[in-house]
C-alpha cells in the first residue's frame, strides 16, 4: 500500500512537471504569439537563399538569438529555429564547419529513428512571414526538463534582407509577458547592442522542420491541416 501510495505521488509530482515546462501558457498561446502555421510554401527562397544556415561568426558555438551570436536556419515552409549549437564539437577552429557536422548528425539520427533533442526540442523554434525585403519571425524557447528556469520566453525579431546571402536584425522585442520597467529596461539594453548582420552558410542537406512547436495544436491556424499532419507523421 506505501509502495502504491508512493508510486501515485511520484506520478502526480512528474505529470505536474512535465505540464510547467512543456505546455506553453495560455497568454502566450492567446495573446502574445499572433503568427499561425500554415502548410504552405513561403517563397522566401526567391530573396533569399534558404539551403544553408545563417551565422555571424564561422566557428561559432553559441546560438543565442538574443544577443550578437547566433545561429540560424529557415524553412520554405515558414518554420524557423535559433538557437542550435555544436556543444559536442571540440574543433571550433575548422572554418565552415563546427555547425554543419552538428546538422549532418542531426539528420542521420533522424534517418535512424532518432530525434535530435538538442535541435528538435531545446531549440528556439518559430515560424516566419515575409513582408517585401522583411522577414518578421516570432519565436519561443520553451524551458527544458530540469531546467532551472521554468518560465517560457516570445520573441519577435525583424531582419532586412540586404542580398541572397546576406541578412541584418533591425527590430527585437518580447512578446511574452513582462514588466513595464523590465520592458524599459530592455529596450535600453537594445539601444547599445551593435547592428546584427549574419551570412549564409551551405549545408549540404536540411534537417526536417518538424520541431517541437510544430506538434503543438494551437500553433497551426487550420485544426483539420494539425490533424491530419500528426496522422500522417506518425
Amino acid at each position: 500500500m506505501k509502495r502504491l501510495l508512493i508510486y501515485i505521488i511520484l506520478s502526480i509530482l512528474l505529470e505536474s512537471c512535465i505540464h510547467v515546462y512543456f505546455v506553453a501558457p495560455g497568454y502566450l498561446k492567446n495573446e502574445g504569439f499572433s503568427f499561425r502555421y500554415i502548410e504552405d510554401k513561403t517563397n522566401l527562397n526567391e530573396l533569399l537563399n534558404i539551403n544553408g544556415y545563417y551565422t555571424t561568426i564561422d566557428n561559432l558555438n553559441s546560438g543565442c538569438i538574443s544577443c550578437t551570436n547566433m545561429n540560424l536556419l529557415f524553412f520554405d515552409d515558414g518554420m524557423f529555429v535559433s538557437g542550435f549549437a555544436n556543444r559536442v564539437d571540440s574543433n571550433h577552429n575548422e572554418i565552415g564547419k563546427v555547425i554543419p557536422r552538428y546538422i549532418d548528425n542531426v539528420i542521420e539520427k533522424r534517418n535512424d529513428g532518432i530525434r535530435d533533442a538538442s535541435f528538435y526540442k531545446y531549440s528556439n523554434w518559430g515560424y516566419y512571414q515575409l513582408f517585401s525585403d522583411t522577414i518578421k519571425i516570432q519565436q519561443v524557447h520553451r524551458p527544458w526538463f530540469m531546467d532551472m528556469d521554468y518560465n517560457w520566453y516570445a520573441y519577435e525579431i525583424w531582419f532586412k534582407i540586404i542580398d541572397r546571402n546576406n541578412i541584418v536584425e533591425i527590430n527585437h522585442f518580447p512578446i511574452h509577458k513582462i514588466s513595464d520597467s523590465d520592458l524599459k529596461s530592455y529596450y535600453e539594453r537594445e539601444k547599445l547592442k551593435p547592428e546584427i548582420k549574419a551570412y549564409f552558410r551551405p549545408l549540404h542537406q536540411l534537417p526536417k522542420s518538424d520541431g517541437w512547436l510544430k506538434y503543438s495544436k494551437w500553433f497551426w491556424n487550420y485544426k483539420d491541416e494539425y490533424k491530419k499532419w500528426i496522422k500522417d507523421s506518425k
